[in-house]
């Protein structure tokens, strides 16, 4: 009998067997959602933690012939029958019954949750943060303030840990296994390089950290808590106060106070948080609106203090998260005080031009945390003005052609266009005149890029049409000739041209206006002259 068995074993048998287990396990998964429907053991909706909208019905009107499939594939998946069920059942089972988290957190030491995407995505360098990171954060620092430098605004900048960064000790234990800095160390590398003074916020709460919890263990593990806010307000209004005693810090617990809470961390159970208070809050009135640029804002006026303005922009960390209101202390500062949420959508030198038109602060300040690294890149990208004003703060590399740009000189040598000797159009410094449609500025002295190898050429003109810009360029050390181009619209436009070439090299430049014949206008730039009057007065 034992020979059989080992011959059925060693044979086809074995075959037959696994395909026996396998269809009892997969009958077992299939049928484990209905089983726990039938024991009295609902799943509850909070359960599906996907962190995500499902896909909606395609609208076969307005989808391509090739792009159905897909769409529908990607609808079905989302509206399987008895999907909410199996889903819900593969997250009960693995991360109560087992203890495995698989929705959007990640366990670390101690039971600490840790959001994965993007905190231990960045942290372990799964999300690469590249050059062009460490360019457009650093440009929009500088552009920002040099804006308000412009107009003898004080600007303060302030950058906030990620857990992973305040706590690394608390990863799980395979962050040792790989090699990793996080974002936070580029980030203030290319702050450095900014030339902007800017305050980090990890060097304060360290002191602090290991005498009280500044991250929750698992209710909002992305955010501080309320200990870490009760501290971050006083040290950013004594860091304020420095040039301006109305922003000193109010006393606490008379204005502020930290209380315990007990709140629900989805599947993870109840976490108990700090959260922070608000007091005396008598004769402040919130809520006016003053643009329509930024619907996530408070505008508060505080009629117990008779002067002072102060705006301060920031991410989700000093909304309501752990606080009341959307109420963010410094409201008992000041007279008025603006505070906004991060806005994207508009360019961020639109939005503060709209409002200084309204009010004008006395200060700005402004908070972002570590992994919103697609700030810096998305407001860079969209406001060719930022980009402007921070490389005339930088002292980046590359010509800008207005008043303060000789055309006429021997450095500059004009193909296929002239310069119109009666110049009758208002506020123009002078006029090209593209006799066909391909007119070239080209620069006969190289340029030298910076760290990052970027070198640039802005203008401010007006084309005849829609048309495109384009900059030809090649180095001392490679003869290939290389472009870039922008694409321009009839009438005025702000041209910011970036070149990117290795650290530190010399680059001969070629810059094309547009591809179209007729007249180009070159102008001034306001902003850029305030800028360089400023800093001729402070001898930068």
């Amino acid at each position: 009998m034992l020979s059989k068995f080992k011959l059925i074993l060693s044979g086809g048998g074995n075959v037959k067997c696994c395909i026996a287990l396998f269809s009892v396990i997969f009958y077992l998964i299939i049928s484990l959602p209905l089983c726990l429907q039938i024991s009295g053991h609902e799943l509850d909706c909070f359960l599906v933690n996907e962190n995500r909208a499902l896909a909606s019905k395609p609208n076969l009107k307005k989808l391509k012939l090739n792009e159905i499939t897909s769409q529908w594939e990607l609808y079905f998946k989302d509206h399987l029958p008895l999907r909410n069920i199996f889903i819900g059942s593969y997250i009960y089972l693995s991360e109560v019954l087992l203890k495995s988290y698989v929705s959007e957190n990640i366990t670390g030491k101690y039971d600490e949750l840790f959001n994965a995407s993007p905190v231990v995505y960045s942290a372990l360098g799964v999300n690469h943060f590249d050059s062009i990171f460490q360019e457009c954060l650093r440009l929009s620092a500088a552009g920002k303030f040099a804006f308000f430098y412009s107009k003898n605004i004080p600007f303060y900048l302030f950058i906030a840990p990620d857990k992973t960064t305040l706590y690394p000790e608390f990863l799980p234990f395979y962050s040792k296994i790989i090699k990793h800095q996080g974002a936070y160390v580029s980030q203030i590398d290319s702050l450095k390089h900014s030339n902007i003074p800017f305050y980090d916020l990890k060097v304060f709460l360290d002191q602090f950290r290991l005498k009280m919890k500044l991250y929750d263990k698992k209710f909002d593990n992305v955010h501080w808590n309320g200990n870490a806010m009760m501290l971050a307000y006083p040290y950013m209004a004594s860091v304020l106060a420095k040039n301006n005693n109305m922003f000193n810090p109010v006393e606490t617990p008379k204005y502020y106070e930290i209380f315990d809470k007990d709140v629900m961390a989805g599947v993870y159970g109840i976490d108990r948080s700090k959260f922070i208070k608000i007091n005396k809050f008598d004769n402040i009135k919130c809520g006016l609106a003053i643009d329509h640029f930024d619907q996530y804002h408070n505008l508060c006026i505080n009629n117990n203090v008779s002067k002072g303005t102060l705006w301060f922009f920031s991410d989700s960390y000093f909304g309501a998260t752990h606080g009341a209101n959307k109420i963010t202390p410094f409201v008992h500062n000041v007279h008025t005080y603006l505070h906004s949420h991060y806005d994207l959508t508009k360019p961020y030198t639109d939005v503060a031009n709209y409002r200084l038109k309204k009010i004008r602060p006395d200060a700005v300040i402004e908070e972002f945390v570590e992994r919103m690294w697609w700030g810096g890149r998305v407001q860079v990208n969209n406001d060719p003005l930022l980009r402007t004003l921070g490389d005339v703060w930088l002292k980046t590399g590359g010509y800008i052609l207005d008043s303060n740009f000789d055309i006429n000189s021997n450095v500059v040598h004009l193909l296929n266009c002239n310069v119109l000797k009666d110049n009758f159009q208002k506020n123009s410094v002078y006029t090209l005149h593209a006799q066909n449609a391909d007119p070239i500025v080209k620069f006969s002295e190289p340029v030298k890029a910076d760290y990052l190898g970027r070198v640039v050429v802005i203008a401010k003109y007006s084309t005849p049409q829609n048309t495109f810009a384009q900059i030809f360029y090649r180095t001392e050390s490679d003869k290939t000739l290389r472009y870039v181009v922008q694409n321009i619209t009839r009438g005025k436009n702000l041209v910011h041209m970036t070149v990117h070439v290795k650290p530190f090299e010399k680059v001969y430049l070629r810059f094309d206006p547009g591809a179209v014949p007729g007249n180009y206008v070159f102008e001034d730039i306001p902003e850029v002259n305030d800028l360089r009057n400023r800093m001729k007065e402070d001898g930068i």
